[in-house]
């Protein structure tokens, strides 16, 4: 089940995706639709909106009407909030971790709800679990959605002061592209020990590398969780990193990764490490009895 409507942003012959947002018809996924629609209006790329119903594989019956009213509400959604953009729906007949994971390969940028669930552990999250082996950046959206008169800074949270580091230069540069398209400051923000000199090197290379960009360093003495989450709060959105992807799940993605994903109240951009070994398979599973119900959110993300 595939559509489409044209807009500005149409994708390009070798099949790259440009912004890709899962949904589930959710409140969480609505907030996740505006934000993407948004953010590819901005980027002047398509946008799919993908809907993983394992339950719709019998094509026909309450299933298949189910994954088709979440994908229609969802394209409405996304054309009231960025209109001229070039959207399309899918529908996966998979289950959501290796559906986004195969749109993460072939997408600038992938767009997620952040759990309601406040009690939920991040292990359950499909959100976590698609950024543990996603080959593109990752936003988790929280909070409310941007307005045309948001003046919140974007936040670059890094946990090295070496520039040179690929994946602390990849979340600077991530970062920085954002606060230009935004047209906004940019806050480094550290936790940690520094030094006057530590502080240079990361300003020096903004100089070099972005130039006529306006940065403020930021450093605290104060635990990185504890910082970032607070940082959130005044950010329109928070940019850090996640270890290589050959990295045991929980060193790849850390404690505190992990709890800035689950309680930060804005959108979190997550910057992949080096690429892994595998791929997400393309292919369908086969059916299973657990995914046959259309309304058990369980499977849903």
């Amino acid at each position: 089940m595939e559509r489409e409507s044209q807009g500005a942003g149409e994708p390009d012959a070798a099949g790259a995706l440009g912004v890709v947002v899962g949904v589930d018809g959710s409140a969480a996924s609505s907030r996740a639709v505006q934000w993407a629609a948004a953010e590819a209006q901005l980027r002047g790329l398509p946008l799919q909106i993908l809907h993983a119903a394992p339950y719709a594989v019998d094509g026909a019956g309450p299933g298949r009407d189910r994954a088709r009213e979440v994908l229609e509400d969802a394209a409405k959604l996304a054309r009231r909030r960025a209109p001229g953009t070039w959207i399309t729906t899918r529908c996966a007949l998979q289950p959501p971790v290796p559906a986004l994971g195969a749109a993460a390969a072939r997408a600038e940028l992938l767009v997620l709800g952040g759990t309601e669930r406040s009690n939920s552990e991040p292990t359950e999250s499909v959100g976590l679990r698609v950024i543990e082996t996603a080959e593109c950046p990752v936003v988790i959206v929280h909070g409310r959605t941007r307005t045309a008169d948001d003046d919140r800074p974007i936040v670059a949270g890094i946990d090295s002061l070496d520039p040179s580091t690929p994946l602390v230069a990849d979340v600077l540069a991530a970062a920085a592209a954002a606060a230009r398209r935004h047209k906004c400051l940019l806050v480094v923000l550290h936790a940690g020990t520094t030094t006057d000199v530590d502080a240079e090197a990361v300003m020096g290379w903004f100089d070099v590398v972005h130039p006529n960009l306006e940065v403020r360093w930021q450093m605290t003495a104060g635990h990185p969780t504890t910082a970032l989450l607070d940082a959130a709060r005044s950010a329109r959105l928070l940019v850090i990193g996640a270890r290589g992807r050959s990295a045991p799940v929980r060193v790849r993605m850390g404690t505190t990764c992990r709890e800035v994903l689950r309680r930060a109240t804005a959108p979190v951009e997550v910057v992949p490490g080096p690429l892994p070994d595998h791929r997400f398979a393309e292919t369908v599973p086969e059916f299973s009895p657990t995914a046959a119900d259309p309304h058990d959110r369980a499977q849903l993300w």
